[in-house]
This record gives C-alpha cells, structure tokens and sequence, in this order.
C-alpha cells in the first residue's frame, strides 16, 4: 500500500511537472506569435507610402522688362508647380498668369481676351513668351559675357557664381567644359589661388 502511495505521488508529481511545461511550452508559442504579429504589423505600417502635402511657393513676377530673367522665371514656375502637385494643364496656365506683372501680363491677357484658352498648356504658353520676350541675340550676349567674365575685385565664391548665373541664361548654346575651365582659370585674378589652381590643373593633364 504504502508502495502504491509513493507510486501514486510520484505519478502525479511527473504528471504535475509535464502539465506545467506543456502550459510554459504553450505560452512561449503564444509570446512567439504574438511577436511575430506585431512585427508583421510593424513592417506592413513602415511599408505603407508615405503621402506628400502639396508645398505653396512664393514667385516674382515676370513683367517682360528684363528678358534675361525669363529662363530663371520659368524654372521657378516649373519648380512651383511640382512643389505644388498642379497637374492640371489649364490650372498650370492660370498659375503662370498670375505671376505675369506689367507688360507681359498686359501681352498675355490680350491673347487670352481675343481667344479664350489660348494658352492651352505650360509648355506652350512657355514657348510663347520665350518667342516674344527673349531677345533673339541674348544667347550670343550671355556667351560673349561669359567669355570676357573676370573675378576682379569680387570673392571668389562670387566670382563662381557669376559665372553660374551667365551659364544658366544661355539656354541653347552651352559650351565645353574645356572652354568653361579655360575661362574660370584665366579669370581668377593673380595671388596665391591662382597659382594653386594652376599647380592642380598642371598635375592633371
């Protein structure tokens, strides 16, 4: 009897044991799971595309004075009209409208009033104005700038820039890079950076 006893206790105590491992067993499968889950959660959520507000930009106005701003302006406007997620072709024409001022606005308005719609898109209006306000010579004027450009008694930084703005208005007709650098070289005036640019571009050819 007494042998039963311990035979019993001991069934029960192994009975006991396999319970709570069975019970721990099934509680790491649930934490397992649940962590699974949530990182499942985790990476649909950063996998989701982000959306984007629309940005509103502040342009000058092209009044059709200064024909050589007409190329700065009309990358604005393009800028502007990513920024602001217009894709609409007349609401990008209407947008273009209201950043005219003066003569150009006056010339636009005209086209606008003798053939509504006439400016059917960005693109056309864009070509209209460069036919109209855009010197047919401010190619040639922006290169032989360009060419003649020297530093002077500006920075260097300016200098540069300079140079950058002059390149950027002569839409059409870019130059070489070996024209650009011979241009930049000769320009610097006499001291210790040109000499040291002179040194760098010796060690390179």
């Amino acid at each position: 009897m007494e042998r039963f006893d311990k035979y019993e206790s001991s069934l029960i105590a192994h009975v006991s044991t396999a319970a709570q491992e069975a019970a721990r067993a099934a509680m790491r499968a649930e934490a397992q799971s649940a962590a699974q889950a949530s990182a499942t959660n985790s990476d649909s959520f950063a996998a989701r595309p982000t959306t984007t507000k629309p940005v509103k930009m502040s342009i000058p106005t092209f009044d059709g004075k200064d024909s050589d701003s007409l190329a700065f302006w009309v990358r604005e406007i393009e800028i502007a009209l990513s920024a602001g997620q217009i894709y609409d072709a007349r609401v990008q024409v209407v947008f273009a409208l209201s950043n005219l001022g003066r003569r150009a606005r006056a010339w636009a308005m005209a086209r606008e009033t003798a053939t509504p719609g006439y400016f059917t898109s960005w693109s056309f209006m864009e070509q209209e104005l460069r036919s109209t306000f855009l010197l047919a010579n401010v190619a040639y004027r922006h290169c032989s700038n360009f060419l003649r450009c020297k530093q002077g008694k500006q920075s260097l930084q300016d200098y540069v820039m300079e140079l950058h703005n002059l390149e950027a208005a002569m839409a059409g007709a870019p130059l070489s890079e070996d024209v650009k650098m011979t241009v930049f070289m000769d320009g610097v005036r006499t001291g210790p950076v040109r000499t040291e640019l002179f040194r760098r571009q010796s060690k390179n050819v």
